[in-house]
């Protein structure tokens, strides 16, 4: 060990005593910090993943150059061979000159470090990440080294050794891209895929320490380490008696290593041991599931229809799913059996496959020279006792997890839950409600004019665009809230039609409302800055034009805290009134608001039909700015055991029109279905792995001070510190010399003449 030791300090100083090893360092630094800062200030989001992203490629280029002389450099100054007489092991040799280059690979790494400080003040970094993904690039940087030492032994020249090392390395990480795997036959793409640097890499990035990842990463650390050891004991037993000897063993230990390593491999990955160290258990079963999975009271049977030989853009998908299903199937109490079908195998399981659902994937795979249509299936179907549920297209994780909740909850409930629809108004605009219902249930239309609400047997109701409802009917409503059924209402007082006109309409629920503490506006809301863009004509031309009756709700108007608004970005609020909320002495009803407008919109000052795009250009007052609430939620304080009542300021957000251009509004309605039916049980998986880590608003000085302060600032620290390094080390050189010739004319004047 000390001779281990003693070897790394004088590789260490050979290292940090080169200028050109700064410069490098500097280089790597800066264009690290360059390529992140041209993306995170553009996505707002606090993650590193860009500053990961790139080091594989710019370790590619700088590694090498740290290896390259390690042994090359030896062989041609004719120290290799003095290094070969000394009573050190090759052992000990090829370790020193590896923690050398691993401590300066470090040294770099730590460097980095200052950025998760400062991004940690400006928003909510996932430390969780950002440890798997420094472990990974640690990892993935002691590869690349152990590979550039070896390659170093086995040329003189030291550009040689570079450029065999940067080949070495981009084919071990191009290894599972398409583009290499279309020229390879399909039932090796699976092979290649793990054996890519980049896979392994990219797991580690995502959160998750994985024992595939650390064990493919450490045999191939000791599978090089071991093959840089072996060349230099061939060069040593070249000039011994032992030469035919080690001939003889050393091919048969190379294999015997090389079945050790592969059975390794072989062993985790049938049995992966995973610790998901993201701050929200992203990629571990939710206790949700856990519990659901708990409560079977029989067996369940997953058949997993899935194309064999995958295209490498779905082999990372494959491997998670079932990852996924393992894990099921080991936190289950009663047997879970899982089959893995491929639907492509002959005719008869291909119809069984379509029968169930299963919706082929149509994609353009590359192979060889051409490029083919070829349909791939990756769909599930859940068998318990008599009923069976299908996933046609699996998802990625953790939105499978969901969808496999929501069918064990389909499949394990007494009867599918029943949502009552009723629309008032304009119904061939909301066609898209009867298949987002689907999802959850069973869509129950209800006739506005009933008498007895209470015959449809309902789960929860969905109120959209009321017409002069009725008070019987809404007397009936309040019963079912009483009971415990939760309301949906999406609701505005104003109708624009195709002219952009405005009209107020009589929805009927005006006094229903104010009995409960909460009115909708009559006037419009328009917001001056925070609105989306609509498509107008202007002379012979359609352009788009920022319309401030399209209001859009930011990450800051929605409420963090409640599970239907805490994973949504953006809500279009088309043709908005703002809810009211009237104060009372002993309110019945508790209200939390789910998303307001931004403080800079105001309602229509003026009684007027106007909603042209130049409305506030052309307005006569100076209008009062201020947010409005537009969703709450209304939870009675009185009865625990009644259902809540969701009221949303415009019925528009929910049209076709504006559910296919705003996905935000999509997960919203749907959150709110949810939670109006299922209450907690699946909207926490739904938005599981959504979450935003938004950055703080800060002004662009402020950016450029810490974007130029991590561009010119850390390499100048490098800089410093290699200057003060080599001053000690100086300083330290000439004391010793200096003790040497104190010593020597001490030892001149002593000496007899």
């Amino acid at each position: 060990m000390n001779a281990i030791w003693t070897l790394a300090k004088k590789e260490l100083k050979d290292l940090f005593g080169s200028p050109v090893a700064y410069v490098f360092v500097c280089i790597t630094l800066f264009a690290s910090f360059w390529l992140f800062f041209a993306q995170v200030f553009v996505v707002g989001q606090t993650s590193l993943r860009a500053l990961f992203d790139w080091l594989p490629v710019l370790f590619t280029i700088f590694l090498p150059s740290v290896t390259m002389g390690a042994w090359s450099g030896e062989k041609k100054s004719g120290t290799l061979e003095i290094l070969l007489t000394l009573p050190v092991s090759e052992t000990a040799l090829v370790l020193g000159k590896f923690l050398a280059s691993l401590f300066f690979l470090g040294f770099l790494l730590v460097l980095t470090l200052p950025l998760p400080v400062v991004f940690a003040y400006l928003g909510d970094l996932d430390f969780g990440v950002v440890i798997t993904s420094y472990a990974g690039s640690l990892l993935l940087g002691a590869t690349y080294l152990a590979i550039g030492l070896w390659l170093s032994s086995l040329v003189k020249q030291q550009v040689l050794a570079y450029v065999l090392t940067v080949s070495v390395l981009l084919f071990f990480f191009v290894l599972g891209q398409p583009l290499i795997q279309a020229y390879v036959p399909t039932h090796l793409t699976s092979l290649l895929d793990y054996l890519c640097l980049g896979t392994h890499f990219e797991s580690l990035e995502k959160g998750v320490l994985d024992s595939r990842d650390l064990i493919f990463f450490s045999s191939l650390l000791v599978l090089f380490l071991y093959l840089n050891v072996r060349g230099l004991k061939q060069g040593r037993t070249n000039t011994t008696n032992k030469r035919y000897a080690a001939k003889l063993s050393a091919p048969l230990f190379s294999l015997f290593l090389l079945i050790i390593l592969s059975g390794l491999n072989t062993l985790s990955s049938q049995y992966p041991v995973r610790v998901d160290l993201t701050q929200e258990q992203e990629f571990t079963l939710s206790a949700t599931t856990r519990e659901r999975l708990h409560h079977l009271e029989d067996q369940l049977t997953i058949k997993f229809y899935c194309t064999q030989n995958l295209p490498a853009a779905l082999t990372s998908l494959h491997n998670s799913i079932i990852d996924l299903l393992k894990e099921m199937k080991a936190q289950a109490k009663q047997p879970i059996v899982i089959n893995t079908i491929n639907p492509q195998l002959n005719e008869l399981t291909e119809q069984e496959a379509l029968e169930l659902g299963m919706v082929p994937l149509e994609l353009n795979i590359k192979e060889k020279d051409k490029v083919e249509l070829k349909k791939v299936y990756l769909g599930l179907a859940l068998y318990y006792r008599d009923r069976r549920e299908s996933i046609p297209v699996a998802a990625q994780i953790p939105t499978l997890e969901y969808k496999l909740n929501l069918a064990l909850l389909k499949l394990t409930q007494d009867k599918s839950p029943r949502v009552g629809l009723l629309i008032g108004q304009d119904k061939n605009q909301y066609s898209f409600l009867d298949r987002f219902i689907s999802e959850i249930g069973t869509p129950v239309e209800i006739d506005p004019q009933t008498t007895n609400l209470a015959a449809y047997d309902l789960d929860s109701f969905l109120l959209v665009a009321p017409d002069h409802l009725d008070k019987k009917i809404l007397s009936q409503i309040d019963a079912l809230i009483d009971s415990g059924l939760s309301v949906a209402i999406f609701s505005g007082n104003t109708s624009v039609n195709d002219n952009l006109q405005a009209s107020i309409i009589a929805t009927g629920l005006d006094d229903w409302l104010e009995d409960k503490g909460l009115m909708i506006s009559q006037k419009l809301l328009v917001d001056i800055l925070q609105n989306e863009q609509a498509l107008f004509q202007q002379g012979a031309l359609q352009v788009y034009r920022d319309y401030p009756f399209w209001i859009k709700t930011m990450r800051a108007d929605v409420n963090p805290e409640h599970p239907i608004t805490n994973s949504i970005e953006e809500i279009l609020f088309p043709w908005t009134n703002a809810l009211l909320i009237a104060p009372q002495d002993n309110p019945k009803w508790e209200i939390d608001e789910l998303v307001r407008s931004s403080t800079n919109s105001f309602l229509q000052p003026e009684e007027t039909t106007n909603v042209a795009p130049d409305y506030v250009q052309t307005m006569t007052q100076q209008p009062t700015l201020a947010n409005y609430p537009l969703s709450v939620s209304l939870t009675n304080k009185t009865n625990p055991h009644a259902g809540k009542i969701y009221v949303t300021s415009t019925h528009n957000l929910i049209q076709d029109i504006f559910l296919e251009q705003a996905h935000a509004n999509v997960l919203f309605l749907s959150n709110m279905l949810e939670h109006a039916t299922w209450g907690n049980k699946l909207i926490s998986l739904r938005t599981r792995g959504k979450t935003t880590r938004p950055l703080k608003e800060l002004s662009p000085q402020t950016l450029l001070s810490i974007k130029w302060g991590h561009l010119a600032g850390i390499p100048l620290l490098a800089i410093l510190f290699g200057l003060m390094v080599n001053k000690l080390w100086s300083v330290k050189r000439n004391s010793s010399i200096k003790q040497i010739s104190v010593k020597g004319s001490q030892s001149d004047t002593l000496s007899p003449k």
